[in-house]
């Protein structure tokens, strides 16, 4: 009997984006060029370490590329201490409550077609003052985010 082995080289390519977190209180999402993506990567965190987060950076692979975003992802709402931050997010949270109390919310250059398709996100941007989704592929902003946005000063919403 004759024996054939083959030797194979597997590449491990980054197909999703990934998460880490920084000094207890920051989560770094790290994209590569050409992903999409509804939700953030929080899944394998506990609720103690979520809830320990007061900054999110959100980077893809350079600052040419759009950003992942296919929708403003509504597991953000896993994030009740986030507070303001530049970049593509800016936060202030009420500890009070448990909700996430955004008042400035930057998701410009991204993809997102749809702003909320889940209708998950309306209590949790409950609070926002200016929301920037400039630069997306959005066709129809729906009025139900508008109308619980109550405290909604300034939209965003150029191409």
């Amino acid at each position: 009997a004759k024996f054939l082995f083959i030797k194979l080289k597997i590449c491990t390519a980054q197909s999703a984006c990934t998460s880490t977190i920084n000094s207890g209180t920051t989560i770094v999402v790290t994209c590569p060029s050409g992903i999409t993506t509804n939700a953030l990567p929080l899944y394998s965190y506990s609720r103690d370490e979520l809830e320990g987060i007061t900054s999110i950076v959100i980077n893809g692979p350079d600052e040419n590329t759009r950003g992942p975003f296919t929708s403003i992802p509504p597991n953000i709402c896993l994030l009740p201490n986030l507070q303001v931050r530049p970049y593509s997010s800016s936060f202030v949270c009420s500890n009070a409550d448990v909700s996430i109390h955004i008042l400035v919310y930057h998701i410009s250059n991204n993809r997102i077609t749809e702003v909320d398709p889940t209708n998950a996100v309306s209590q949790c941007l409950s609070h926002v003052i200016t929301l920037d989704v400039s630069y997306n592929n959005i066709s129809v902003f729906p009025s139900a985010l508008i109308y619980y946005m109550s405290t909604l000063e300034n939209l965003y919403f150029q191409h």
